[in-house]
């Protein structure tokens, strides 16, 4: 099973940090910026389990 990872923080060194680190384990993953993209990405990447900044939402 492929696990896909939304990653969701207005932060971009985090995001990049979580993504990272997430990549290498071997998870698909998908970056967002901001609320409305994340909201986007999620509904288009189907992921199995999401990560969100406090401040984003």
């Amino acid at each position: 099973m492929e696990y896909k990872v939304l990653v969701a923080e207005d932060e971009r060194a985090i995001a990049s940090a979580i993504s990272y680190a997430l990549k290498r384990e071997g998870f698909n993953v998908e970056m967002a910026v901001n609320g409305e993209d994340a909201l986007k990405k999620a509904e288009a990447f189907a992921p199995t389990s999401s990560s969100w900044g406090l401040t984003i939402i």
